[in-house]
């Protein structure tokens, strides 16, 4: 995970109404590094 990406997803759970739902959107929108992490 690089600085960039850890800063957006700091934006994303900041800058939401509630922190799941940024932090929901950031996985759902990354979801590509998400399969790279889980990948058996």
């Amino acid at each position: 995970m690089t600085d960039k990406q850890i800063g957006e997803l700091i934006n994303s759970v900041e800058n939401a109404e509630k922190p799941i739902k940024g932090a929901e959107k950031w996985v759902n929108e990354n979801q590509e590094l998400i399969n790279e992490w889980t990948k058996e």
